[in-house]
């Protein structure tokens, strides 16, 4: 279902160029963006009933509802993220290791060197799910420009 739902976002991020590229052409034909905005309109709606699915599905399972509402109380997560965050960890109600899980979503430093000449800047390895990494940067950003506290 997010598999699906992500490619229906390019699709609509794609509709909605192209209908700015009409739109900004010598002659743009009013029917041509009447059309894309029907095609926009209509994966928009797509989309929101996948997300009405997935919160279904969560609450048809309690302890993975449990834990999306643990989740959904971090400033900048929402539904996706949660999901992302759930589908990552098989839902376990174990505590997990965050170095372990930052490791395995590629977002923890890892240090370059080779004896002692070559030393460079610790950075991530980027290796993991590129889409909860997405996310995690989407919600950070989002915290940061509409909460106070974190902006400071």
């Amino acid at each position: 279902m997010l598999g699906t739902r992500e490619h229906l976002v390019k699709m609509r991020t794609q509709l909605r160029n192209r209908k700015g590229a009409v739109g900004k052409g010598i002659a743009p034909h009013a029917g041509m963006i009447a059309i894309l905005q029907q095609y926009i309109e209509s994966l928009t709606m797509t989309m929101k009933e996948i997300e009405r699915q997935l919160r279904q599905k969560l609450q048809e399972h309690a302890p993975l509802e449990r834990a999306k509402e643990l989740l959904d109380s971090i400033p900048g997560v929402d539904l996706l993220l949660a999901v992302n965050i759930l589908i990552v960890t098989t839902g376990e109600n174990r505590p997990m290791n965050p170095r372990s899980l930052a490791n395995y979503l590629g977002i923890c430093p890892q240090e370059r060197s080779s004896g002692t000449s070559l030393r460079k800047r610790p950075r991530s390895s980027r290796l993991g799910p590129p889409r909860i990494r997405k996310l995690l940067q989407l919600a950070a950003r989002s915290v940061v420009q509409h909460d106070q506290r974190f902006r400071r």
